[in-house]
């Protein structure tokens, strides 16, 4: 039985089209819940007519039509050859029915059949011809299935092209008296809405239309793919039509609005000739060909392949060799619908299919030969994505469906399954199924495997680092108390590894490694824990953990170092006696350590108790009449009070209201642990300027470190310069792919505004802001009690911390950049303790420079040469540090014969010789002075055995440069760091920390040649270095803000592009993000707005940064500045659910957006903050603050 064939003909109405957006994290739909199940007979919808009518108050309805099929494709065959200029160029048929069993067969209804025909009308005589003739045809009466239903021609008002067959029984206004006769006629009543069937099934006809399902087919998540052409056109939309500008700024939809004429770049493209008589066409999603959908033979309807199913053969290749993989669904491919690329990529299609095939089999006999190969499991997981990239040939992958993904997802879950029964303990394997869950389950099914994954191995250290960053930025899950369970719960498991190596292998050097790891990862645990806390708001135990931490580790007493048979327990126990005691701790005045307390409760010494704090009270404290004066007062509180209260100290607010101001014992005690090696000891330590926000990293560490791109410990970053100056932006500019409609002003961009990632030393400690890359400046802490404490962080490390003079030289860049005085008093106080340290001798000096007193340095560098006679060989080492900075002082004093001077004295051995520039034979004894040393300390770069010595063979390297630049020029100087590269790739230490150094000392003097145009601008150079240098340390800010600088001096922008599309593809992170959306805002005056915004939302949207508080403020701020206060709010939204412990964030929303925010909305936000238990200093009254009853 066939079922009725209606011709059905349709034009576009003359009101705007809109256009859904293109896929966004926004808009798509979530398919993190579950899988849908495949389309089946029993679950299909039951699909019915769909005629979108013209008329603005016609109604669209569907109808099942019940005339034989067959008859109907004869008669529109027959359609009068007298209807000239009509152009039938399309039939599609679309067949769907439903098989009923046997016994009801002849009481099912059969579904619709639609039959499209897409006609090229040229006159107004032709259409009425054809319409005619189609009324006269679908109105004749079959004599088996009844009559059919009326068609009526329809207009609209005043639209004299506008056309289309109405079905829906109403007709238009002129036609009603027409068929009130045609209704008298009618030999069979309406077909009833609802109803049963004798075999019980209850059906109902649905009338109420979609009148998008022609457009875009009736599965809503598939949101249709659409190309711009430019000015406003998108490709296949007649070229009367354009995105209304309106809609395209609002960012939810597009709109198409009618031009007032075709323009001749569209005439040119051939748009216009046969649009402009079909003005009013719907465009339909193409059907597909089911000729066979009724084969008797196959026992059911084949709906044959639909737009969600994958039609490449490579599927059934792989279901036919006998591997359970489900279709991936993706995009259509583009070759479809050209049959002769379709012919010539036939052979690669081929090639693919056999590949599968084959490597399917050898996988499935090899893991069934030996199902414990790991390696094998994962290479075949990884085998799933190459068949789903040769599936998606022609389909961009960044434009796959989520859909897709997890489908993807769900089959290698039913691989990884596999693989772990019989792999049960393998922490590869666990790792790997736990991150592809993670794009397939929902929270709780995620945390539940999680739970399996740690009890099967709990003893996982990277188990449980992901671990910890999954319940942290779990929006779902997140609580602050639970988050911190976590932390504890993984530090247990790290200790009772620790605890093993340290009683039974502590003098066994081979297990060294093993234990610098366990100990430094603990350290890494807690400072996450610190930083965790004090961005939730919990500052007190924040700091009170690190005070704790270091106590314990670092002043340990004696006995306890001395007897490691001793259990931790015990010594938690004493320690908890310490910290009740209410003593002086560590980053207080006059602190003395735990030692110091222990030792005197032994001998009965009396213990002096910290004195109480009497805080000045505030009288507007409690007059919080809006949300914005609570918001004033949470931060003048936060920033007042940063450390944990004293029992006797007085405050304004009690206790008893804010009770996490006093940290207990109980509350640091479960964060303990020892620490046996250096490594980790030096961990420690510098973390502690981490947690400070201070820009102090450890020697020897350098950017291709977790330590450099570390998301979660780098949100405290100083952006200077970040933003471009307000008035810049004033005059905003369009742009049409990434081209200004307008001439704009080139930025020429500061390099050293970047943010800071590159080994710190004594060049950066003590630079200029404007000369160099400069750590040096105030900007780091804010507060009064912030200083003090760090002042007694460095004094109280440094009494047992003296051979540190990485340390040294940090505390005095911080003293001096608060004051000359000040740092003049430490460097004498550090030299009295320390006379024969170079070091600090040197740092003395670049102190006096960097307070503008060239003069004093050059007195101190003088004084240290001279005395430097007098030290022992050992302290005299490093001897080639004071003449280098000393050269290089004069040489930026402009006074080149003065360098050249100093760096021959050092060769020599002479005073330094002002008389007259040296003579040949000097210079060549000096040159073969510095190839010996150079010949004679370079394998120090290979053992690394001794800081000092290594710091000798970089400084002797450095010594030997800068004499052939001042010598024989810059060409010369580059090829002694030539030799020094090659010297390091031999060895294969060219990504090591010296190497990084080097790089730096190479670039740093190319720069400022460059600046002293001492022999023209010569970009090349400069390129070629920091390109070879990014190359082995892209995260290096120095390489990339040089090589920035030096590209925007050719106005040439594609290379910096390829390096940042390359990079950021292969190992994105927070720093590489903020420098590339910093090129953008600086490249142009005015920038590209919407090239910024896209910039941002693929940093926040990866899956490495997406947690970044520093990316989410900067993205809100950027809509801000705009005005977009809408989209800023919807990003904060959004930012609070990717960083739910982030206090900094909610804050940051009150006052950006607090003044625009309903009452509602700022209602919801409080109570989200309360929710997640962001802690607060003065509480949040809502029904005060919010007038609520």
């Amino acid at each position: 039985m066939y079922t009725n064939l209606l011709p059905i003909i349709h034009f576009l109405p003359q009101k705007p089209t809109i256009l859904p957006p293109p896929p966004s994290f926004s808009t798509a739909p979530d398919f993190s819940q579950a899988i849908p199940p495949p389309p089946s007979f029993k679950t299909a919808p039951q699909l019915e007519g769909n005629i979108i009518g013209n008329h603005k108050n016609s109604n669209v309805k569907r109808t099942t039509l019940t005339t034989a099929a067959t008859r109907n494709i004869q008669r529109l065959k027959r359609i009068p050859t007298e209807a000239k200029g009509a152009v039938i160029d399309q039939l599609h048929l679309s067949k769907v029915a439903t098989v009923y069993p046997e016994n009801v067969l002849a009481l099912a209804r059969l579904q619709l059949i639609i039959a499209l025909v897409r006609l090229q009308l040229v006159t107004a005589l032709a259409r009425h011809q054809l319409v005619t003739a189609l009324v006269r045809l679908a109105t004749v009466d079959d004599p088996q299935d009844g009559p059919a239903l009326p068609l009526t021609e329809k207009r609209d008002p005043g639209d004299t092209q506008g056309l289309l067959i109405d079905i829906t029984g109403q007709g238009a206004p002129a036609l009603q008296n027409d068929q009130k006769r045609q209704k008298s006629s009618r030999r069979s009543p309406t077909p009833p809405r609802s109803g049963k069937l004798d075999s019980g099934l209850s059906f109902f006809i649905d009338t109420i239309g979609d009148p998008k399902n022609l457009v875009y087919g009736p599965n809503t998540y598939a949101v249709p793919a659409y190309r711009r052409l430019g000015y406003g056109q998108v490709i296949g939309i007649m070229d009367n039509r354009k995105i209304d500008p309106a809609s395209a700024r609002g960012g939810k939809h597009l709109e198409l609005v009618k031009s007032k004429r075709p323009t001749n770049s569209q005439r040119g493209r051939g748009f216009g000739l046969w649009n402009s008589t079909d003005e009013n066409r719907t465009l339909i999603i193409p059907g597909n060909d089911d000729t066979f959908a009724f084969s008797s033979q196959a026992g059911f309807v084949d709906l044959g392949t639909t737009d969600k199913e994958a039609s490449n053969p490579a599927e059934k290749t792989l279901i036919s060799s006998g591997v359970d993989y489900r279709s991936i669904e993706g995009s259509t491919n583009d070759n479809k619908n050209h049959p002769d690329r379709q012919q010539q990529d036939q052979p690669a299609k081929d090639d693919f299919e056999e590949y599968v095939r084959d490597r399917t089999v050898r996988y499935n006999r090899e893991l069934a030969e030996d199902p414990t190969n790991v390696q094998n499991w994962l290479d075949f997981i990884d085998f799933q994505d190459e068949i789903s990239k040769g599936l998606d040939s022609g389909t961009d992958s960044k434009r796959k469906s989520r859909s897709a993904k997890a489908t993807l997802g769900e089959v290698k879950i039913s691989i990884f399954v596999k693989a772990l029964e019989s792999n049960p303990e393998n922490e590869e394997l666990w790792l790997a199924y736990l991150r592809c869950g993670d794009e397939v389950w929902d929270t709780l099914t995620l945390l539940e495997n999680w739970d399996r994954a740690l009890a099967r191995i709990p003893n996982s250290i990277r188990l449980w680092s992901d671990y910890i960053n999954l319940r942290q930025t779990n929006f779902t899950s997140f609580s602050f108390d639970d988050c911190v369970k976590v932390f504890e719960d993984c530090l247990g498991t790290l200790h009772q590894i620790s605890r093993r190596l340290q009683t039974t292998m502590k003098h066994d050097d081979d297990h060294l490694d093993e234990r610098e790891n366990i100990e430094s990862l603990m350290v890494y645990v807690v400072l996450r824990l610190c930083l965790f806390m004090k961005q939730a708001g919990y500052q007190e135990r924040a700091y009170a953990s690190i005070q704790a931490l270091v106590e314990f580790c670092l002043f340990q007493p004696l006995v306890y170092q001395m007897n490691p048979a001793m259990t931790l327990s015990h010594q938690v126990s004493d320690f908890a006696k310490f910290w009740d005691s209410e003593v002086p701790r560590f980053g207080e005045a006059n602190a003395q350590g735990w030692n110091s307390y222990h030792a005197k409760i032994q001998n009965d010494e009396t213990v002096e108790n910290m004195a109480g704090k009497q805080f000045e009270n505030d009288e507007g404290l409690f007059e919080v009449d809006t949300i914005l004066d609570w918001l004033d007062q949470e931060q003048r509180q936060q920033k007042m009070h940063i450390l944990p209260r004293r029992t006797n100290d007085k405050e304004q607010i009690s206790i008893d209201d804010d009770p996490f101001r006093v940290v207990l014992s109980e509350d640091v005690t479960a964060i303990l642990f020892n620490i046996t090696t250096t490594a980790a000891r030096k961990s420690l330590i510098y973390s502690i300027f981490v947690f400070l926000g201070l820009p102090y990293s450890p020697p020897g560490v350098g950017t291709n470190t977790h330590f450099s791109t570390d998301t979660f410990t780098h949100n405290d970053l100083q952006l200077r310069g970040f933003w471009p100056a307000a008035e810049q932006q004033q005059h905003l500019i369009g742009y049409v792919d990434g081209v200004p409609m307008k001439e704009v002003q080139r930025n020429d961009q500061n390099p050293f505004d970047l943010p800071l990632s590159y080994p710190v030393d004594v060049e950066e400690l003590f630079a200029k802001n404007d000369h160099w890359f400069s750590c040096f400046g105030k900007q780091y802490l804010t507060t009064d009690e912030e200083v003090a404490f760090a002042r007694h962080v460095f004094d109280q490390l440094l009494t047992i911390e003296k051979k540190d003079d990485h340390l040294a030289v940090c505390y005095l860049s911080f003293e001096a950049s608060y004051g000359h005085k000040g740092g003049r008093n430490l460097a004498k106080r550090l030299l009295n303790d320390q006379r024969t340290n170079i070091k600090l001798w040197n740092t003395y000096a670049q102190m006096e420079k960097v307070h503008n007193k060239p003069d004093e340095a050059r007195k101190v560098y003088q004084l240290a040469l001279a005395a430097a006679k007098e030290f022992t060989e050992e302290d005299r080492l490093l001897v080639p540090l004071l003449y280098r900075m000393y050269a290089q002082l004069e040489l930026e004093c402009g006074q080149r014969s003065e360098a050249l001077a100093i760096i021959m004295a050092m060769a020599t051995e002479d005073q330094k010789d002002t008389s007259g520039p040296p003579s040949q034979a000097h210079i060549d004894m000096a040159r073969e002075y510095f190839v010996q040393q150079g010949m004679t300390t370079r394998h120090h770069f290979i053992q690394q055995d001794d800081d000092t010595r290594t710091t000798v063979a970089y400084e002797s390297l450095q010594c030997h440069a800068l004499f052939e630049y001042l010598v024989r020029g810059v060409d010369a100087a580059g090829q002694v760091y030539q030799q020094a590269f090659d010297y390091l790739a031999e060895n294969q230490i060219d990504r090591s920390f010296i190497s990084e150094k080097i790089w730096i000392s190479h670039v740093e003097l190319l720069y400022h040649h460059t600046i002293r145009n001492d022999s023209g601008f010569q970009p090349g150079k400069l390129r070629q270095a920091t390109k070879q240098g990014l190359a082995l340390f892209p995260n290096n800010t120095i390489l990339l803000g040089l090589f920035i600088w030096n590209e925007s001096k050719t106005w040439i922008y594609n290379r910096v592009q390829d390096f940042f599309a390359t990079t950021l593809s292969s190992d994105p992170n927070v720093i590489l993000w903020l420098v590339y959306i910093y090129v953008h805002l600086h490249r142009n005056q005015p920038y590209d707005v919407n090239l910024v915004r896209t910039l941002f939302e693929e940093a926040v949207g990866h899956s490495r940064t997406r947690s970044s508080i520093l990316l989410w403020k900067l993205y809100i701020q950027h809509e801000v500045r705009l005005g977009n206060t809408e989209k800023a709010q919807d990003l904060l939204y959004r930012s609070v659910r990717e960083c739910p412990w982030s206090k900094d964030l909610f804050l940051f929303g009150f006052q950006e957006l607090g003044s625009t925010m309903t009452t509602k909305e700022l209602l919801n936000l409080t109570s989200l903050m309360m929710e997640k238990d962001i802690r607060t200093r003065l509480i949040i009254d809502q029904e005060e603050l919010f007038e609520l009853d």
